[in-house]
């Protein structure tokens, strides 16, 4: 940088220049390389130290602000690293018996980690809920991963005033896709793009009859707040082809559009799903149904 100074002189202007002294930044002060992994060193065996040894009870009140209402947590023995519980849902029967209570164990998942949630591998052996899954937990949402889970369809019921009605029991064996996540605010609406395999055995529907359907494999693809389901397999006495969609929005909606064709010795079995489908010549029902609540 230049300073100009004017000077007259015999009727002209003369620049005097003087050189002003250069500025210099100085760098900005840096830990030492070894002080630096000590300090991280330190901030990850802190955090280690939180997992291994806090109790996991401390944290029973915001996991059971994030569930109410529909169920609470009761942690027993265990740290964030690993223990037990008991998930208690609010006025559901999970065996048909007043019982309302499903133990479970979890371990802590390093993994979730890098998806910045609180993750768990957690596995459950009650009659209601039995198998494995990993579970991610977010500030809004609850991801779930490999899951290999079977459901009594009761306990389902429980949560849908639709399914309720028709009063289902049998089982559902539910897995997610490899590297696929089912991801659901807390209080059960899914978000979020995922594939899920489910398998229904032995179903059997009181509103429809008083006997077991059959068994299915249905693929789902959840898409936000919308589920597009096909029946890929089904075996036993009423047999279903086709799919169709669920909608968990105001309203909500279900529909499903195929056929349902029985053996001569079942026929009876199609009696009650004549009110939502126009017979086909041979001996089969189409279907458009479609409802709301």
């Amino acid at each position: 940088m230049k300073l100009a100074f004017w000077k007259k002189r015999s009727g002209t202007k003369v620049a005097l220049e003087a050189a002003s002294p250069a500025r210099t930044s100085s760098p900005a002060p840096t830990l030492p390389p070894a002080l630096g992994k000590w300090l991280l060193l330190g901030l990850l065996s802190f955090v280690v130290g939180l997992i291994i040894f806090v109790p996991a009870r401390l944290f029973e009140s915001i996991v059971n602000r994030a569930l109410a209402p529909q169920a609470q947590v009761q942690i027993g023995a265990g740290t964030l690293w690993s223990g037990r519980a008991v998930l208690q849902l609010s006025a559901v029967s999970v065996d048909g018996a007043g019982n309302t209570a499903i133990p479970f164990t979890w371990r802590f998942d390093a993994l979730a980690l890098l998806r910045l949630r609180l993750g768990v591998a957690v596995e459950s052996a009650s009659p209601a809920l039995t198998g494995t899954a990993r579970i991610g937990l977010g500030v809004r949402t609850i991801a779930i991963r490999d899951a290999n889970l079977r459901i009594d369809a009761r306990l389902i019921a429980a949560f849908n005033s639709l399914l309720n009605l028709v009063g289902p029991s049998g089982t559902l064996q539910i897995d997610t896709a490899n590297g696929d996540a089912l991801t659901t605010t807390y209080q059960g609406v899914p978000v979020g793009n995922s594939q899920l395999k489910v398998r229904v055995a032995n179903i059997m529907l009181r509103s429809i009859a008083p006997r077991v359907l059959g068994s299915y494999e249905i693929d789902i693809g959840m898409r936000d707040a919308a589920a597009e389901y096909r029946i890929a397999q089904a075996s036993g006495p009423l047999k279903l082809e086709g799919g169709g969609n669920l909608r968990w929005s105001t309203p909500n909606q279900f529909t499903y559009r195929g056929v349902a064709s029985a053996t001569a010795a079942d026929a009876e079995i199609l009696a009650p799903l004549r009110a939502f489908g126009q017979p086909a010549g041979d001996g089969r029902l189409q279907i458009n149904f479609q409802t709301g609540w």
